[in-house]
């Protein structure tokens, strides 16, 4: 999405170069990244999972990005989808089909173009690797951005596993990424 590449400052001769191209197909890293995979809790399949976790998704970086209206940068977590085993996977290969991240594509710049806040895709890129689902498919990345990728769950995940320092950092996190203000605040946490 060039639309997107340039809201995010990214420059025109980057997105159509071999190194973008290798940093969003998974095979090498962006320089000072350092990559995570977020574990979370929720429920799955109707009963509460207290592991559960990013088994496909893993955020590379943040990158800031001029924010005219708030008169400041906004950060953008940079993430891959589909690119291999993360932390979470589980028993599970960490790989995306190319039919599910085409519908990801598609339904998430959809929705953006309604004026719905979700992730939006950068970029798909195709893989050699085919990937064993319910029959052989073709597999795919999705390089998703959004102003961030932390799940609900995550709260709850060190919430649940009795983690309070855990907890006070990511809440402290969040709040000074998405809501600064709310530091001058006697009771930010509530």
């Amino acid at each position: 999405s060039h639309r997107l590449a340039e809201e995010l400052g990214i420059d025109n001769n980057f997105i159509n170069s071999k190194e973008c191209l290798s940093i969003f197909s998974g095979i090498s890293l962006p320089k000072s990244s350092i990559p995570i995979a977020q574990a979370y809790s929720g429920h799955q399949f109707g009963h509460f999972n207290p592991q559960l976790g990013d088994g496909r998704a893993i955020t590379l970086g943040e990158i800031p990005v001029k924010n005219h209206s708030a008169k400041r940068e906004v950060l953008w977590d940079i993430q891959l989808k589909g690119a291999g085993l993360t932390p979470y996977s589980r028993f599970a290969d960490g790989r995306a089909v190319l039919r599910s991240t085409i519908r990801e594509y598609l339904c998430s710049e959809a929705m953006h173009g309604l004026g719905i806040p979700t992730t939006r895709a950068l970029c798909l890129v195709t893989s050699d690797t085919k990937v064993q689902r319910e029959s052989i498919e073709s597999g795919a990345i999705l390089c998703r951005v959004a102003k961030n990728h932390i799940p609900f769950g995550s709260f709850e995940h060190f919430y649940y596993s009795e983690q309070p320092d855990a907890l006070i950092a990511l809440i402290d996190y969040s709040i000074n990424r998405h809501f600064p203000e709310w530091n001058n605040l006697k009771d930010k946490y509530e």
